[in-house]
């Protein structure tokens, strides 16, 4: 047998956080998670809004409608993804999605003079965009399935604009272009970040691997095995991440074998135990390379206890 046939399924016994998650047919784990419909009319109304305010020939020439056309193009295609998402359709498969992407990543920051106190305002809306879209994609990078989640990115209050221009709704209120298009673009944007919270939320266990329970685990690059009170059956598939040290390893997996513990006296137990393995599925090089680190660092320390 090769090395690297041996490393692949010799197993080492390990206590590490992990996150096991069903990927069973006919699941449709955001089926409680849709912007509310009186949330989609307000979103039409402030695009609606933005697409009047765009028709104004005075800001068309002096480059201030250009210079928000792309601010507003970039929470467009955050809420293009938030809603493929939420819609359980994944967004690289979609016809347009690298077209879009590309669209996306040509938008720069919008220059300022230093002098107007309006651009920190617009910078800090461009970024804030510019975060949410990021958070997406890597969660649509690491995704299983096209319904399984990882949303590390923080979530943050709702963008407000009175944070860096204190009177800007009392501009708004006396018809003020500016401070108009800037209201309508953020209460545009708050309407999604809500919607992003939401999708947070529901996938809360999921998104914060600082919270996962630390077990035993007996872990190779070809699988890993524990014990459960779980029903598991054979040929089941699942969705299995790692923190092993600084690195993630998200994988789907297949239940290859389920074991009563103790079946002698299984009927003194309330819940039956069962051991439980799994054989990785689709898992990247790079992943298995983690694994295999990470491994190597356990049966050195526990071959060596005197170096820890």
């Amino acid at each position: 047998m090769h090395n690297h046939e041996k490393r692949h399924f010799f197993r080492m016994n390990v206590e590490l956080p992990f996150y096991i998650h069903s990927l069973q047919p006919n699941q449709n784990p955001l089926q409680n998670i849709a912007v509310p419909s009186k949330t989609n009319q307000s979103f039409r109304q402030y695009k609606s809004n933005l697409t009047t305010l765009f028709q104004d020939e005075t800001h068309k020439k002096n480059g201030a409608v250009e210079l928000f056309s792309s601010v507003n193009q970039r929470i467009d295609f955050f809420v293009w993804l938030l809603d493929c998402m939420l819609q359980q359709q994944d967004p690289r498969q979609q016809a347009d999605y690298f077209q879009r992407l590309e669209k996306d990543r040509l938008i720069s920051v919008p220059e300022g003079n230093g002098k107007s106190s309006v651009f920190p305002l617009i910078h800090a809306l461009f970024y804030r965009v510019d975060e949410m879209i990021a958070g997406l994609l890597s969660a649509i990078d690491s995704s299983v399935n096209r319904h399984v989640f990882l949303l590390t990115r923080p979530v943050y209050a709702p963008f407000s604009g009175a944070r860096y221009l204190h009177n800007i709704e009392a501009l708004s209120t006396k018809g003020n272009w500016l401070a108009n298009v800037l209201e309508q673009l953020i209460l545009k944007l708050n309407v999604y970040e809500q919607a992003y919270s939401d999708l947070k939320n529901y996938f809360k266990d999921l998104s914060y691997p600082e919270r996962w329970p630390i077990k035993a685990v007996n872990l190779s690059t070809g699988g890993l095995a524990f014990e459960t009170e779980q029903a598991c059956l054979i040929g089941e598939l699942y969705c299995i991440l790692l923190q092993l040290n600084e690195h993630l390893v998200i994988s789907q997996a297949t239940v290859v074998a389920t074991v009563p513990i103790g079946s002698d006296d299984n009927s003194l137990r309330p819940t039956p135990m069962h051991r439980v393995s799994f054989e990785f599925q689709a898992m990247s090089a790079t992943d298995q390379s983690y694994i295999t680190q990470f491994v190597t660092e356990q049966e050195l320390a526990f071959a060596h206890p005197e170096l820890k």
